[in-house]
């Protein structure tokens, strides 16, 4: 599903009584047909990797129809964060700083809808399903937010254990959403090195499996539970070889075809 005939896709999803292709919690999830069809005359269809420009003082409303957004903020010093890695149905307010910037993550099959900010203000005030759906965006993002910042302050492979677990909670365990090496570091406000230290760390505690960009979790653990591993000091860090729980330090097996380098590759 690619853009324009949105709206009919989804009406025959729903026929069909098959699961819509947007994510549970996102933006498009639960919206009526008419709402849908709202926006999709309000909006243009996006289909580029290259990052939008906000030179000109316009800032769109994003919603994804295929594939991955990244939102990255330029800081002060000229680097970029990773703030949302926004999947299908979710709606990314690109209004605030003029540092914002969008890319998307695959080109070959990312998709989106763009929709002026002064337009979607008015759907707002037009159509109740969509100013819910707002705000219940707008409340998912504040928690997702409080409960990254309350990882700000921990070791590096803890702050990628609890990105990675609040990814797989919205997108699944496998993780196959084109994040890179350096896209890990600009979200957990660490270096490409030390990235590539903790995901071996991950791997060798069995909390991660890693392929050409591509991660699958072993567990999702709530955030009480995240809280108490990191207080223990035992989310992410594997037990030395040769120690009585883990016994001799033997070579783990590696899949056919797997690459030998730790470090992940470049978006598929």
């Amino acid at each position: 599903m690619t853009g324009q005939g949105l709206i009919e896709e989804t009406i025959k999803l729903r026929r069909r009584g098959a699961a819509e292709p947007w994510l549970e919690d996102s933006f498009l999830a639960g919206l009526p047909a008419d709402s849908i069809r709202r926006l999709e005359r309000c909006g243009s269809l996006l289909r580029t990797t290259a990052k939008i420009d906000l030179s000109t003082g316009v800032r769109p409303a994003v919603i994804v129809l295929n594939g991955v957004v990244k939102v990255f903020h330029t800081r002060w010093d000229g680097r970029e964060t990773l703030v949302q890695v926004a999947g299908v149905g979710d709606l990314v307010d690109l209004e605030g700083a003029p540092g914002n910037a969008v890319r998307l993550a695959d080109g070959r099959t990312s998709a989106a809808l763009l929709v002026p900010r002064h337009r979607l203000r008015g759907l707002c005030e037009q159509d109740y399903e969509i100013n819910a759906a707002m705000v219940s965006t707008l409340a998912r993002r504040v928690r997702e937010l409080t409960a990254q910042l309350g990882h700000s302050g921990r070791r590096v492979e803890h702050r990628l254990w609890a990105f990675l677990v609040a990814l797989a909670r919205r997108h699944g365990e496998r993780l196959s959403i084109g994040l890179t090496q350096a896209d890990l570091a600009a979200a957990v406000g660490a270096t490409a090195n030390s990235v590539e230290v903790a995901i071996r760390r991950l791997r060798d505690a069995g909390r991660i499996s890693t392929g050409y960009a591509r991660f699958t979790l072993h567990g999702l653990p709530d955030e009480e539970e995240l809280d108490r591993e990191f207080s223990l000091g035992v989310a992410a860090t594997a037990t030395p070889a040769g120690s009585p729980e883990r016994g001799p330090a033997t070579a783990s097996p590696r899949p056919a075809g797997t690459r030998s380098d730790p470090t992940v590759g470049p978006p598929c």
